[in-house]
C-alpha cells in the first residue's frame, strides 16, 4: 500500500501517506531447496521446445531466465567454452559464464538453427514488447 500511495503523491493526486509509518512484518524469503538430478532430468523430459534448452542453460550455468532469453550470437565463444552476459543490475551480473559440455551443446544447435542474433529469437522479442 505504501508504494501505492507514494506513487498518487508523485502524481500530485494525493498530499499524504495515511500508510508511511506502518511497520513491514519481518520475512522469511529465503529459498534453500535445490533440485535433486532426477527432477531436473524429469522436468527436462517433460518440457517442450525452446523452454526444454532455456531449462538446460539455467541448469547448467547458473543463469536467470532472462539471461538465458537474451543470448546473442556474437556473445557466445564456443571455441573457448563461454559466454558473455552483458546484462544486469549489477557490475557482477556482467560476465563470462563458463560453458558445460551440455550447455556448449545446446548453444552450438541453437546458434545453427537461428536465422538472427538471438539464439531465442522468438522468445526475445516478445521480452523486447514487454
Amino acid at each position: 500500500m505504501k508504494i501505492l500511495f507514494n506513487h498518487f503523491i508523485k502524481d500530485d493526486m494525493i498530499f499524504k501517506n495515511p500508510v508511511s509509518r506502518v511497520k513491514f512484518l519481518a520475512e522469511n524469503n529465503e529459498q534453500t531447496r535445490v533440485l535433486s538430478l532426477d527432477e531436473a532430468n524429469l522436468y527436462l523430459l517433460a518440457a517442450s521446445q525452446p523452454l526444454q534448452d532455456i531449462a538446460t542453460l539455467m541448469l547448467e550455468t547458473g543463469m536467470r531466465p532472462e539471461e538465458v532469453c537474451r543470448i546473442r550470437r556474437e556473445n557466445v565463444n564456443l571455441e573457448h567454452g563461454y559466454l558473455f552476459n552483458p546484462y544486469g543490475k549489477t557490475k557482477a551480473a556482467k560476465r563470462k559464464v563458463p560453458l558445460s559440455n551440455r550447455a556448449s551443446a545446446v548453444l552450438s544447435k541453437r546458434l545453427n538453427d537461428a536465422k538472427g542474433e538471438y539464439t531465442f529469437p522468438v522468445v526475445a522479442s516478445a521480452m523486447r514488447r514487454l
